[in-house]
């Protein structure tokens, strides 16, 4: 019988030796490409029938000779059994030293007590063994992992899942490993098992189905979905040199803020290197400049620790705090004299949150708010309520202890700020570019008011319209709010945005 391989297409023969060997397996590793091929069904044999009249009974040298004939076939189909074995764990070898691993099949199980990446998932307390084979199976891709969900589930399960298992939802973007479309290939070519419907992805940072090659978007997180997941073991790493920043390895500085970089075309600072921070400033990085400059602060009255956001802080507040850091820096050798830390442009936050390309950057803040139907979750403006775990938005838990929400059909753990980086990051790597608190931007909202343009929505806000991406809020730069902070920019330019 010859069968096909389903991944690379090699034609395998299987005599009936070794189809009867592999009675009772569902699978065999291809010992071409070392993927699983499924065992076909049995195939009936035709009964034996008497021997031709003339021959008589089977002397016992011939009986001694085909008992031998089939000592050499089991044998025959123990090595191919064996072979098929052996050419399994030698791909696998050869991925894991710089071999091509994406032809290589591991399961959960394989992957936890070989894969010391997962094993130490399971030290450090991230994740635990029982979590890890809730996935269906893992395979190697670029620097990390992906893996299929065995259940449906609906989005915030889906979330929730990535959460115990130390992943992330799969983002479908471009990387170091591959294009989009070599991404969506691959997992056909790898998955085709589990492409039957649609499962959970990311793109963007937007929820997001992928239907066999193509990613669509949604109109409910409530349908049950398998779920694609992604483990980066890379994703801890930084560098010193901002120079060499990537969303992978972002610049860390001496407070330990994470900067990677954010295109931006035109305004002021077009095709210039800007990074972000990829938080709001914490309450740890305010209070080393509040200590060293004896900075008047009075702090909110809700409950925050170091890693949660700064606020309760005027626009001057935060200007204060980006020249501060600027000389600190400098003097420190870790950013060049041509290196300034500032607060973002309007122009520059629009491309952070993903709709810079949508704006004409020659008008005023004013002049683009409300105009873009957009969510941070969704670019089509249609999906409402926020997906639970998107962000630190006002649901249940604040309507329980009789605070405004958005709805009650979210609910996260933190009814004020939330700490930082608890929530997944957009396809840039920011964090809480959405609720948390809002972030001060650098100019006016027009320029008849001094007020300054906030952006991003916050823990408390209850109004459905102020979380589209687009929305400008405003506040006089005098202003301390207990929901309003600030993320500061790296420029390697020192360009600001406009006059102050």
């Amino acid at each position: 019988m010859k069968i096909a391989c389903p991944h690379c297409s090699q034609n395998l023969e299987l005599d009936p030796e070794t189809l009867s060997a592999l009675e009772g397996a569902s699978h065999f590793d291809c010992p071409t490409c070392g993927g699983a091929v499924e065992v076909p069904a049995p195939v009936l044999v035709p009964a034996k029938q008497a021997p031709p009249k003339g021959r008589g009974n089977p002397t016992p040298e011939r009986v001694a000779r085909r008992t031998q004939q089939g000592m050499s076939r089991n044998l025959l189909v123990l090595a191919v059994v064996a072979l098929l074995a052996i050419g399994g764990v030698a791909l696998f070898l050869a991925s894991k030293n710089g071999g091509n691993i994406l032809n290589t099949f591991q399961n959960v199980t394989n992957q936890i007590i070989n894969n010391s990446y997962f094993t130490q998932l399971i030290a450090d307390g991230v994740t635990t063994k029982e979590d890890l084979e809730s996935v269906a199976e893992i395979r190697p891709y670029g620097d990390g992992f992906i893996g299929v969900s065995k259940a449906a589930l609906t989005w915030e399960q889906a979330q929730d899942l990535a959460k115990k298992t130390g992943a992330e939802v799969l983002g479908i973007e471009d990387s170091a490993a591959g294009t989009r479309q070599q991404l969506t290939e691959w997992l056909n070519t790898t998955f085709a098992a589990h492409l039957d419907s649609t499962l959970w992805v990311r793109q963007d940072a937007q929820t997001r189905v992928l239907d066999r090659r193509d990613v669509m978007s949604v109109t409910t997180l409530d349908s049950p979905r398998n779920t694609i997941l992604q483990w980066n073991p890379n994703s801890g790493l930084t560098t010193t040199d901002p120079s060499e920043a990537t969303k992978d390895l972002p610049f860390a500085n001496g407070l330990g803020m994470k900067f990677v970089p954010v295109p931006i075309t035109g305004g002021p600072t077009n095709e210039q290197p800007v990074l972000f921070s990829i938080w709001e400033t914490r309450v740890a990085d305010f209070s080393a400049f509040a200590t060293e400059t004896g900075s008047l602060w009075p702090k909110p009255n809700i409950s925050q620790d170091s890693t949660h956001p700064a606020v309760k802080l005027t626009w001057h507040d935060a200007i204060a705090f980006c020249e501060w850091l600027t000389t600190k820096e400098r003097k420190a050798g870790r950013i060049t004299l041509g290196d300034s830390y500032r607060l973002p442009s309007d122009h520059e936050w629009s491309f952070a949150i993903g709709i810079g390309g949508k704006e004409d950057p020659s008008k005023l803040p004013s002049e683009k708010d409300r105009k873009l139907p957009d969510f941070p979750w969704d670019s089509d403006g249609k999906i409402w309520p926020p997906p639970s775990g998107f962000g630190n938005y006002a649901g249940a838990e604040c309507v329980e202890r009789g605070v405004r929400a958005v709805s009650d059909q979210i609910r996260d753990a933190y009814v004020y700020t939330a700490p930082v980086g608890t929530y997944p990051p957009n396809n840039f790597g920011l964090f809480d570019l959405s609720g948390n608190v809002w972030e001060w931007c650098e100019e006016r909202t027009n320029a008849e008011l001094p007020n300054r343009v906030i952006r991003g929505a916050c823990y408390g806000w209850d109004d459905q319209f102020m979380f589209r991406s687009c929305i400008r809020n405003n506040h006089h730069p005098d202003v301390r709010s207990p929901a309003t902070g600030f993320r500061v920019v790296l420029s390697l330019k020192s360009t600001i945005p406009e006059s102050r």
